[in-house]
Parts: C-alpha cells; sequence; structure tokens
C-alpha cells in the first residue's frame, strides 16, 4: 500500500508535533498518522523538507515545553512537589537534547594561569614558562 503524503496529512504532523505529541503518540490505527510508526521513520529518512519541517516542529515543542515548566511549577502544591521537579527536568531535560544551544545546560571552560607561545603552538611541554 502506498502512502498518500498529502500537504494536509504533513501539517496535521507538523502541528501535532509543535503543539506537544511525541511520534509514538501520532502512529498507529486511528491516530493522526494511521500507517504505523515504521513508515514514518522510513519517510523521515527518504524526504529532506519532511525532515526539516519535523525538526522545526521539534524545536517549537521545545520551548512550548519550556514554557510550561513554569506553569508545572507554580501548579505545585502540597506533597506534589517532587512530580512537579520531574516533570519540569524531564521537559528540560529532553528541550536540551532537541535544542542544545538553547536549553543545554552550558560549560565553560576557564584556564588559569600561563602558558607561552611555545606551549600554545607546539602543545603541552613539562617545562615551566620562564620569565623575562
Amino acid at each position: 500500500m502506498t502512502i498518500q503524503w498529502t500537504p494536509e496529512l504533513v501539517d496535521a504532523i507538523e502541528t501535532a508535533i509543535a503543539t506537544g505529541a511525541n511520534i509514538v503518540d501520532i502512529c498507529g490505527k486511528g491516530k493522526i498518522f494511521p500507517h504505523g510508526e515504521a513508515a514514518f521513520w522510513v519517510h523521515m529518512q527518504k524526504d529532506q523538507e519532511f525532515q526539516s519541517r519535523i525538526a522545526r516542529a521539534m524545536e517549537t515543542r521545545s520551548d512550548r515545553d519550556i514554557e510550561n515548566c513554569r506553569r508545572i511549577a507554580m501548579g505545585a502544591k502540597g506533597d506534589a512537589w517532587q512530580l512537579a521537579q520531574l516533570q519540569i527536568r524531564t521537559l528540560q531535560w529532553e528541550a536540551g537534547k532537541r535544542r542544545p544551544n538553547k536549553y543545554s545546560e552550558k560549560r565553560q571552560l576557564e584556564h588559569s594561569g600561563r602558558m607561552t607561545l611555545e606551549q600554545l603552538v607546539c602543545g603541552d611541554s613539562d617545562e615551566e614558562p620562564t620569565q623575562e
């Protein structure tokens, strides 16, 4: 059976992902994409435009998920704070994986001390830099 990748189908998939659905949720009998998850992934590998649209939808979902973190935190009541914390950390982790330049924890390398030009150009040296 040939799958008809109509503009309407692709738009519906893109919208569902951008608004929070994951691919497992939208694939299968009675769902937006009734042909199954395997067919979705095969098409994703074959069609660059589709791949780009899904990637953009996932970026949008990351922004949405981060916005939802505040709602979850503010809505946590009583003993539910641990569940809220887990939900927030999960959303933050996923967003960091989907959009690492925007949402991952940045690690900054800082060097203290001095290096000679020779050490920079030639690599590490066991010798201490000389003071002139």
